[in-house]
This record gives structure tokens, C-alpha cells and sequence, in this order.
């Protein structure tokens, strides 16, 4: 299971059993034995190198009906359709895993689906999103045919995509939702950030759910303070006189630097309102 998962890590998995004097086959008798989910994931990842996802997918195999794999090609579809319940960021604990697993199984429910068809779904969804912008950044080009037959005018060249960063059109599109509502949804976020600037790249979704959350834990290095969740999947925009940032991020930008943001939107900027 672990070749299949991460097979740049099994070598590394075996050591971590050897050193922790455990075999496979004993490992996952203590699983079976364990009384709750908690335990289960606890027994596999406090073996070194068995992180979240690759305990999630052992245990999905031995319990498909009660464990979803954790990967991020589905989280990212998850979040961006808003399934309702989910964590505030990636889950990195496995209280965090067992929430996004609940959501999951709430959601397979209310659609018809098993948890393990709803994993599929979710993963062929991104995969689906990632095939159509490659599609549409390298499109088919029209071979010459032979003599006497007309042949396609060449297409011009396409247009460069906007070099406006994840962060700033994260800031500006909230901003833009703002004048128009109250508080939006991460999905009105995410689709209005490919609507305006065209940029579908899955790290859109990471700050959206959680680099520029206020009041969600610092996930990165590098954090800001550009949105507020309310409740799960719903948020309004930062508003650093009556709001508290999380502890760990309250030294985070509240605006990106104005060379950053191109000039048609720096209306947005408190500094220049």
C-alpha cells in the first residue's frame, strides 16, 4: 500500500519500523485492535515517514466505508464546490483528517454516493480542471497538408496570462465581492479570481481556505490578512480595526504593496480611498 501511495518512501518506512521494532504485520494488528479511528491514525503516523495522507489511503483500503484518502487533488475539489463542515486549511492532525473525513461522508450521503466513489469523484474533478487548462494553454496547432490543398492560416499568438500574484487577486476579488455583499462564499472567491484574471492554478484555493484567512492558523511561511471566515465556506473581508488575527499570524499583511497591484485596481487599496 505504502509502493502504491508514495513509492519514493517505502524504503524509508521500512527503516522507521525497523527502528520503532515493529513489523508490518504487527502494526496492523494494532490497528485492527485499536477501539476508535483516532487510535488507528495515531498508531500509523506516530511511525516516522507515515504522514496523513499515506495512513489515510492504508486505511481506506482495510476500512473503505469509514476512511476517504486525503489527497489534495480532491481537498482542492472540495473546497472549491463548498462542501459545508470542512477544516479550516489541509488537514495536518488527525482530529483535522477526521473532520474532513466527516464532511465527506456527510456529503456521499446526501449526493448517493460511497465514500470511496465520492474520493474518486472529487480527484477525477481536479484532474478534469487541470486536462482543460492545459487544453487551452497549449492548443492543437494545424499541420501544412500536401500541395494543392489549402492550408490554415496560422492563429496568432495567445495572449500572455496576468502576472497579478495569488495573493493580490485573492485581495482585490474580495474586495470587489465586498462592494457588492457583505460576505461571499470560497467558491463566489475562487471562480470570480479565474473570471478576472484567468488564473485557475490550484494554489488559488490554498489562500482562499487558508494563506489569507485571518483567524485560521498560519499554514506557510508567508501568511496574509486579506479575508475573515465567519463560518465554514463563508467569509468577508478583513477588517483589521474590529477583527483579531490568529496568534500566529498577527505581524500578516493586511493589503499587498501597491507595485503589485495593476493600476486599474488600485482604487481597491485603503490607501487610496
Amino acid at each position: 500500500m505504502c509502493i502504491r501511495d508514495s513509492n519514493r518512501t517505502k524504503t524509508k518506512i521500512k527503516k522507521a519500523l525497523k527502528e520503532a521494532g515493529l513489523s508490518a504485520d504487527t502494526l496492523m494488528s494494532q490497528v485492527a485492535g485499536a477501539q476508535d479511528d483516532i487510535t488507528r491514525l495515531q498508531l500509523l503516523t506516530n511511525v516516522r515517514n507515515i504522514g496523513l495522507p499515506i495512513a489515510s489511503a492504508i486505511l481506506t483500503v482495510c476500512y473503505p466505508d469509514r476512511f476517504t484518502v486525503l489527497d489534495s487533488r480532491a481537498w482542492q475539489s472540495a473546497v472549491a464546490e463548498g462542501m459545508p463542515g470542512l477544516p479550516d486549511a489541509f488537514p495536518e492532525t488527525a482530529p483535522e483528517y477526521l473532520q474532513y473525513r466527516d464532511a465527506c461522508q456527510a456529503f456521499a450521503e446526501r449526493v448517493g454516493l460511497s465514500l470511496r466513489d465520492l474520493d474518486r469523484a472529487l480527484w477525477a474533478r481536479s484532474w478534469e480542471k487541470d486536462l482543460q487548462e492545459l487544453i487551452a494553454d497549449n492548443p492543437a496547432e494545424e499541420k501544412p497538408v500536401e500541395e494543392g490543398i489549402p492550408t490554415t492560416e496560422p492563429k496568432p499568438a495567445p495572449e500572455p496570462k496576468s502576472k497579478v500574484k495569488i495573493h493580490v487577486a485573492v485581495y482585490l476579488v474580495s474586495r470587489l465581492l465586498a462592494g457588492k455583499k457583505k460576505t461571499f462564499t470560497a467558491k463566489e472567491l475562487i471562480d470570480r479570481v479565474r473570471q478576472e484574471f484567468d488564473d485557475w492554478r490550484p494554489g488559488v484555493t490554498f489562500y482562499v481556505t487558508s494563506h489569507a484567512v485571518a483567524n485560521a492558523k498560519k499554514a506557510t511561511g508567508v501568511v496574509y490578512n486579506y479575508l475573515w471566515r465567519t463560518r465554514y465556506g463563508i467569509y468577508r473581508c478583513f477588517d483589521p480595526e474590529r477583527d483579531v488575527p490568529h496568534p500566529s499570524r498577527r505581524d500578516a499583511a493586511t493589503e499587498p504593496q501597491p507595485g503589485d497591484v495593476p493600476q486599474k485596481y488600485r482604487y481597491l487599496l485603503p490607501t487610496n480611498n
